[in-house]
């Protein structure tokens, strides 16, 4: 009779797959006395993938989960998945994190935001709290930390669309469109997504926001849900600029000594050292000035249409 003999590092080799910095925390999982006589294999297996994307150094950051995809790569149906994952949030092991809609920027039904609790954190020894640790814990651990390898590509293309952008991406957006990034949290890709859908269907997305954010804010529509009213109402063939038009003159653009600039409106401007300015329907403008693209609000075109008046700045037909 031959005995086997193992090493530690023959144990951590089963999970090969996963980060190295995880798999000490993965075979306390499966080797849990307590956790192997609650989980059956399937439930187990479903609560080692979910443990291998615990962030080892920040307890308090979520983790993303979809069903389907830890269906396909664990092989196992959806509905233990489901199911596993309803007893781990009944054991107080996992929660769905505060404030997620599980919708990505399409407005799809996508992943899930989980928090791993401090309970179960403590049951296989993660870290409770954020601390400067040493030894196997190094900067190895990648930034959506830990789970099968194929599985984290999927989930970082997902999370990528929800990252915020760069100070330099943020300038990018409108002044008059940063409402939909602040406000309703839909982000910068998605709102260039809407700007391109705008375009393509002869509208403004300032227009459609001005006349439809009541709409928003009175269904409370965030992220994913925002956008997809957004996108549904830029395809109803419906003539905002024309409405946004007709609400303006309702309410004219006017100065302090009452002169109304409207006849400056859906006109092209330049000017000397090619100055170049494009006066929009609803009183604002861009200022496109050597290739540039420059949002000018209402309020400031003040100062742009005294500019014309003295006829430093004259139309261009187009």
């Amino acid at each position: 009779m031959t005995t086997l003999n193992l090493t530690y590092n023959d144990v951590l080799g089963a999970y090969s797959q996963y980060p190295a910095p995880i798999r000490p925390y993965l075979t306390r999982t499966e080797t849990h006395p307590a956790l192997r006589r609650s989980l059956t294999k399937s439930f187990m297996r479903v609560l080692v993938d979910v443990v291998a994307r615990a962030p080892i150094k920040d307890a308090e950051r979520t983790i993303k989960l979809r069903v389907d995809v830890i269906s396909d790569k664990l092989e196992i149906s959806t509905k233990t998945v489901s199911r596993a994952l309803a007893f781990m949030r009944e054991q107080g092991w996992i929660a769905i994190a505060p404030g997620t809609d599980r919708r990505n920027n399409r407005g799809e039904y996508s992943y899930s935001e989980y928090t791993i609790s401090t309970q179960l954190r403590e049951l296989i020894g993660l870290p409770t709290q954020d601390k400067n640790l040493t030894g196997q814990i190094k900067e190895q651990e990648t930034e959506m930390s830990d789970g099968l390898y194929k599985v984290n590509k999927v989930f970082k293309k997902e999370a990528s669309f929800n990252r915020s952008p760069s100070t330099k991406t943020k300038n990018k957006i409108p002044a008059d469109l940063t409402i939909l990034q602040t406000k309703y949290a839909i982000s910068f890709f998605g709102i260039c997504k809407l700007m391109k859908l705008a375009k393509e269907t002869n509208q403004r997305l300032q227009n459609v926001l001005k006349i439809k954010e009541k709409y928003l804010k009175a269904g409370g529509l965030m992220k994913g849900r925002a956008f997809n009213y957004l996108a549904k109402i830029l395809t109803t063939g419906e003539d905002f600029s024309f409405i946004a038009r007709k609400q303006l003159i309702s309410a004219p653009t006017k100065t302090a000594e009452s002169k109304d600039y409207r006849h400056f409106f859906d006109k092209k401007f330049a000017g000397q050292k090619g100055v170049l300015v494009k006066i929009h329907g609803d009183g604002s403008g861009i200022d496109l000035t050597n290739g540039r693209q420059n949002y000018i609000s209402p309020s400031d075109m003040i100062k742009v249409f005294k500019i014309i008046e003295a006829g430093k700045l004259w139309r261009i037909e187009e």
